[in-house]
């Protein structure tokens, strides 16, 4: 399995940029809690997989929408624990 880092790509580097949560997390006067991941605050996370091909996504109206990227979630962590891992992920070892 092949997971593309994502934040290093040119494509969607600047998007990803943009997701940085610091400041939002200091308005709302939890910066000292989230926002970071450092040691004391709370580390929630997602790992994401940026695939490229041929994908369609039906609705529940039927309707069809086409696309050549999309996301799967790999890791979910909450709060420094890992609460979901898909199953390409079993063989990663301990976080």
């Amino acid at each position: 399995m092949l997971v593309t880092p994502v934040a290093l790509r040119s494509n969607v580097s600047s998007w990803a940029s943009g997701l940085r949560c610091s400041r939002p997390a200091s308005v709302i006067g939890m910066g000292e809690e989230i926002g970071s991941l450092k040691i004391g605050m709370r580390g929630d996370a997602a790992v994401f997989n940026l695939r490229e091909g041929r994908f369609v996504w039906h609705d529940m109206a039927n309707h069809n929408v086409d696309g050549n990227v999309r996301f799967d979630t790999l890791l979910t962590v909450i709060n420094g624990n890992v609460v979901w891992k898909s199953e390409d992920m079993q063989d990663m070892g301990e976080c």
